[in-house]
C-alpha cells in the first residue's frame, strides 16, 4: 500500500521580524507559506519561534495566530505554527497544529526549554508528549533542545507517529553533528523527520560558516532533501514506506520497524 503526501519545511531568514513591522513580516513569511500551498502541500512546518516573539508571548487569538490560521484555510493545508504562546495564564514554547479548515487541533509544549527561555522569557515546561491524528496519518513534534533527549522521539514513534516535525533554531554543536543526530532519530525510530529552521540568503550560501539546514529525512536515516538557503523544501513521500532490511529478526521478515518493536527489551 502506498499513501503519498506532500510535506514542506519553511526556511525564512533568521530574526528578520526584528528588522521590519509585523505586517511586512507577515507579507514576507506569507509568500513562503503560499509557495508551500501552491505546491499542494498537505502539511508545512515553520521554525521555532518563527516570528521572534521571545518574551512577548501571545494567545492563539492574537495577530500571528489569526494570520496563520487564515493561510491554512486558504490553501487547505495543515500548518505547524511554533510560537511563544500564552495559554491558560502560562507562557509556553509551543508548536500548534492547525488543520486544513484553519482550526487548532492540537499543540505541543516544549518539554525541554533551555534556562534562558525559562529565566528571560518566563517559559514553562511542557509535561506531555502527544501525537496528533491528521487525515493522512499520525504525526509528532519536538522543538529544538528536545532533540538531545532520544527518549522523546522514541516515545512518539512507539505511540504511532509516522512523521516527526522538528522546528528549531539550533546553532550548536556543529552542522555535521546536527545532521548526524537527526538522521539517527529517524533511523532508530523508522520515522520521517522534517526539520524547519532559519536560513541564509542565497548569495551567501558558499560562505563558510555554521549554517544549519532545514531537511527532510527518510525512515532509513537517509537524507531526502536538505537546504540551508532561505526558501521552502517540498517533497512527496510515501507515509507508509517501510525500511526494509536483510539479516535481522526472523526469516522472511524485512520490516525494520516491526523487527525493532518485537525484539526491543525496555529497561
Amino acid at each position: 500500500m502506498t499513501r503519498e503526501i506532500t510535506v514542506s519545511s519553511i526556511i525564512p531568514l533568521e530574526r528578520l521580524s526584528l528588522k521590519m513591522a509585523q505586517d511586512k513580516y507577515f507579507e514576507y513569511i506569507g509568500k513562503y507559506i503560499a509557495l508551500a500551498g501552491k505546491r499542494e502541500s498537505d502539511i508545512s512546518c515553520l521554525p521555532e519561534d518563527f516570528a521572534s516573539q521571545k518574551e512577548n508571548s501571545e494567545p492563539i487569538s492574537g495577530p500571528i495566530g489569526r494570520f496563520i490560521k487564515d493561510l491554512a484555510k486558504k490553501y487547505k493545508m495543515y500548518i505547524i505554527m511554533p510560537i511563544m504562546e500564552k495559554f491558560k495564564g502560562r507562557n509556553y514554547n509551543s508548536a500548534i497544529l492547525i488543520d486544513r479548515t484553519g482550526k487548532v487541533i492540537g499543540r505541543y509544549f516544549k518539554v525541554h526549554p533551555i534556562p534562558h527561555e525559562m529565566n528571560q522569557f518566563k517559559i514553562s515546561r511542557g509535561n506531555e508528549i502527544p501525537i496528533f491524528k491528521t487525515d493522512f496519518g499520525v504525526i509528532g513534534m519536538m522543538i529544538c533542545f528536545d532533540s538531545y533527549f532520544p527518549e522523546l522521539p522514541a516515545i512518539l514513534a512507539r505511540k504511532g507517529a509516522r512523521i516527526i516535525f522538528f522546528p528549531h533554531q539550533q546553532n550548536t554543536p556543529d552542522p555535521k553533528t546536527y545532521i548526524l543526530h537527526l538522521r539517527a532519530h529517524a533511523m532508530f525510530n523508522c520515522v520521517y523527520l522534517v526539520a524547519s529552521t532559519f536560513g541564509i540568503k542565497k548569495e551567501k550560501s558558499k560562505i563558510p560558516g555554521d549554517y544549519y539546514p532545514g531537511c527532510i529525512i527518510g525512515p532509513d536515516g537517509n537524507m531526502i532533501s536538505c537546504k540551508k538557503e532561505e526558501g521552502v523544501i517540498t517533497v512527496t513521500i510515501d507515509i507508509d514506506r517501510r525500511w526494509m532490511v536483510e539479516g535481522h529478526g526472523e526469516s522472511g521478515v524485512k520490516d525494520m520497524k516491526w523487527i525493532l518493536a518485537k525484539y526491543r527489551r525496555p529497561g
